[in-house]
């Protein structure tokens, strides 16, 4: 009997650990942030609201999906004025969310991955690769990433200080905490 029960656990455990965990996201502490940057100063925009999934399959990562969006008007850079800017360059009418979709995810080593996906902003979807570190602590996991966004790509009108564009590279940190 107790060798029946065993056989049915690892059966079981097996099936369990095979399929996609499903994350918890905890929206208390995850963030994406973005940073851009004149002649004159950088800046520093943060949003806390990181709506959507996120499953693993950690047996085989090209199962896993993200899916991801972020209400544009969410975006906080401690400047009423240069915010509302921000809102009136992307359309937040017109295109409130960016998105991020994963289409494959490759696992580098045991913390490192490639998230390909489609990065939909400004009504534009362009697909890119996002390097994502991920460290595992008993059911607690963190997602790290960081990488550049082209606005030029997205249609952006840049904005201008004194004649001058801002740059056209806008670098994008994400940090999401969850359960598993």
């Amino acid at each position: 009997m107790m060798k029946k029960f065993i056989s049915i656990l690892l059966v079981l455990t097996t099936f369990v650990f095979a399929q996609n965990q499903k994350i918890n996201i905890d929206r208390s502490v995850s963030f994406i942030r973005y940073t851009g940057s004149h002649f004159f100063h950088g800046w520093t925009g943060q949003s806390n609201t990181i709506n959507g999934q996120i499953s693993i399959d950690f047996n085989n990562p090209s199962n896993s999906v993200v899916n991801i969006s972020i209400p544009i008007i969410s975006f906080d850079s401690g400047n009423d004025n240069r915010d509302s800017n921000m809102l009136f360059v992307t359309d937040e009418d017109k295109y409130p969310n960016l998105s991020f979709s994963s289409t494959d995810i490759l696992a580098i080593d045991q913390s490192d991955y490639k998230v390909n996906g489609l990065l939909n902003f400004h009504g534009i979807e362009i697909e890119i690769t996002v390097p994502v570190k991920v460290s595992i602590d008993s059911n607690l996991i963190e997602f790290n990433s960081t990488f550049k966004v082209n606005l030029n790509d997205y249609n952006i009108e840049r904005p201008k200080l004194l004649l001058k564009p801002i740059s056209e590279l806008i670098e994008v940190e994400l940090f999401i905490k969850g359960t598993i």
